[in-house]
């Protein structure tokens, strides 16, 4: 599989591995730079460079001006153009982070579905990486998630799938409060210390664990009963949203 890549300046991708594939890139206007293994390299227009498999890697464009144009190639190709369709596509939802990196649950479905085995990162070691995507692939199958998205591959590139983003008001207030508790453990009075710890440790597996697993799992097993109301508390005021009105034909 080959195509034309246009890094942005500042642009780049982390340290990674290609078990099976070897990668090529050849540099058509800008600058590339380029790690393979511990050697690191820029790369100028005509200038090639070739990744062998099982080799860490990384390219980027170190540029704060120019975008770099470069045209890669993966070889062979297994199923690299869905792993990529399903990235940018993502990407153009709405669905992935700053740094157009979909999150953890989507990432873990992907990595074990129509891409698995084909790419990893250069750490924690690949074992690792593989008994945690191993364990969060259920999960996220069960939100939801997909290992590809058709639409994405359709001609007129329309269409979205995947759940929506986490809220990011929540994560940052909570990482806001984390901070502020681990803080006391610096203080010189020991039931500060235990308190700060103990506050910081629940509010990180409450936005974490409670929050990304067990409640977005629940809430999908349970469906429709996550609104039950006993009848004892029916007396409780009930809200609805006004019917839609519709504008009577001329």
């Amino acid at each position: 599989m080959s195509g034309e890549l246009v890094v942005s300046p500042g642009g780049g991708n982390p340290l990674h591995v290609h078990p099976l594939q070897e990668e090529h890139f050849e540099v058509l206007s800008g600058t590339l730079g380029v790690q393979i293994g511990d050697e690191h390299r820029s790369l100028g227009q005509g200038q090639e460079a070739t990744v062998p498999p099982g080799t860490p890697h990384r390219w980027f464009n170190d540029s704060d001006r120019e975008e770099a144009r470069v045209l890669g190639e993966v070889r062979p190709a297994l199923n690299s153009e869905v792993f990529f369709e399903t990235l940018y596509g993502l990407a153009r939802d709405g669905k992935t982070d700053e740094n157009s990196v979909p999150n953890i649950l989507q990432q873990a479905v992907t990595l074990t579905g129509i891409n698995e085995g084909e790419i990893y990162l250069a750490w924690p070691p690949v074992a690792v990486q593989k008994a945690l995507l191993a364990a969060l692939a259920p999960v996220g199958r069960l939100l939801g998630y997909k290992d590809h998205y058709p639409r994405y591959s359709a001609e007129d590139g329309q269409g979205g799938a995947g759940p929506p983003s986490t809220a990011s008001v929540i994560t940052s207030a909570a990482a806001v409060m984390v901070v502020t508790f681990a803080a006391f453990a610096t203080g010189s009075d020991q039931s500060m210390k235990q308190l700060g710890v103990g506050l910081a440790a629940a509010i990180l597996i409450d936005a974490t664990i409670v929050r990304a697993v067990l409640l977005p799992a629940t809430m999908k097993l349970l469906g429709s009963r996550n609104w039950y109301l006993p009848k004892r508390l029916s007396w409780l005021p009930k809200f609805e949203h006004e019917p839609e009105v519709v504008p009577a034909a001329a």
